[in-house]
C-alpha cells in the first residue's frame, strides 16, 4: 500500500520528465525549489517538521508541486 502511494505521488511529476529547469534554489535550510519551463515549481522538503514557503506549506520529508 505504501509503494502504491509512492509510485502515484511521484507519477504526479512525470510530465516534467523532459521538461527544461529553469532555476533551481535553496530557499529554506533543508528545502529547496526547481521551476521548470511553464513556471511550474516544485518544492522539496528534506527537514522532519513541515515548513512554509511562499504561501507553501511543504510536509516533512515531501515536496509539493506548483503549476
Amino acid at each position: 500500500n505504501e509503494a502504491q502511494l509512492y509510485y502515484q505521488r511521484m507519477s504526479s511529476l512525470s510530465d516534467l520528465r523532459d521538461a527544461r529547469i529553469t532555476a533551481h534554489e535553496k530557499v529554506k535550510k533543508n528545502v529547496y525549489m526547481t521551476e521548470y519551463e511553464g513556471s511550474t515549481k516544485v518544492y522539496v522538503n528534506y527537514k522532519n517538521t513541515a515548513v512554509t514557503v511562499d504561501g507553501v506549506t511543504i510536509e516533512p520529508r515531501s515536496f509539493v508541486r506548483v503549476g
